[in-house]
This record gives structure tokens, sequence and C-alpha cells, in this order.
């Protein structure tokens, strides 16, 4: 019975949760048309209230008007491509510098890993021969031949 319950509350609690996602979505969706008329009808009256403005101070009409291009000068230009050029190559060389590091830690981290694995595999080379040179011995002590094996050896 309680299972049920908690099986009703959980669906209407969904269910509301829906309801007011959509709610709030509706107001979201009016709310930023209303902002867009808004911001659309001042636009027009700035830009409207600006060209009076403009056409007021020059003393001509909205048809008169003649807007003369902005004359810039040379140097203004060429200084703007070069801070513009010396932004990509500081970009360049942070990026640049940022790999390097990269790969120094890299090849550090590899050049420990090499000096690990290479110890580690000296010794996985050298336990099968030690074990031999055990039980060789160990045969040795029981063969009565031992000290004359022993001295053939050395």
């Amino acid at each position: 019975m309680s299972d049920n319950k908690e099986f009703t509350d959980k669906e209407n609690l969904k269910e509301r949760a829906e309801n007011l996602k959509n709610t709030v979505s509706e107001k979201a969706e009016e709310i930023a048309k209303e902002a867009r008329g808004k911001a659309e009808t001042f636009a027009g009256r700035t830009i409207d209230a600006a060209e009076k403005l403009v056409n007021d101070l020059l003393g001509k009409k909205p048809e008169d008007a003649d807007f003369e291009e902005v004359k810039t000068d040379p140097k203004d230009v060429e200084i703007a491509e070069l801070k513009k050029e010396m932004d990509e190559l500081r970009d360049k060389y942070v990026r640049l510098y940022a790999d390097f590091d990269n790969h120094k830690k890299r090849t550090y981290k590899e050049k420990q890993e090499i000096i690990q694995t290479a110890g580690k595999d000296v010794i996985k080379d050298m336990l099968p021969v030690l074990d031999d040179f055990e039980r060789a011995l160990k045969a040795l002590e029981k063969n009565k031949d031992a000290a004359a094996a022993k001295k053939a050896c050395s």
C-alpha cells in the first residue's frame, strides 16, 4: 500500500515539475518577446534621433545628407597591423613554450619509466640464472665428486 502511495507521490511530483517547467518556459518566451520589441523600438528611435541631430547640426535634410568616409592615417593602419602581428607572434610563442614544456615533462617521465623497467628487466633476466646456479650447487653437494666438480667450475 505504501509503495503505491510513494509511486503516486512521485508521479504527482513529476507532473507538477513538468507543469512548472512549461509555465516558466512560456513566461520566459513572453518576456523575451516583449524585451525584443522594446529593444527594436528603442533602437529605431535612437537611430532616428541621431540622424535628426546630425542633420540639424549640419543644416541638412535627410535626403540631402551626404556622409563622408572617415579618413584614417596610414601610420595608424600600419600600427594596428603591427600590433595584430605582434599579438599573433606572442600567441605562437606562448603555445610553442607550452608545447616545449609539455615535451620536457613527457620525456622526463618516459626516461624515469625506462630506468625503472630496465632495472626490472635485468633482474627478471638474472632470476633464472640464479635459480639454475642454486640448483647446481645443491646437486654438487649431494654428489660424491663435489670437490672435483667445484674445482672444475672455478
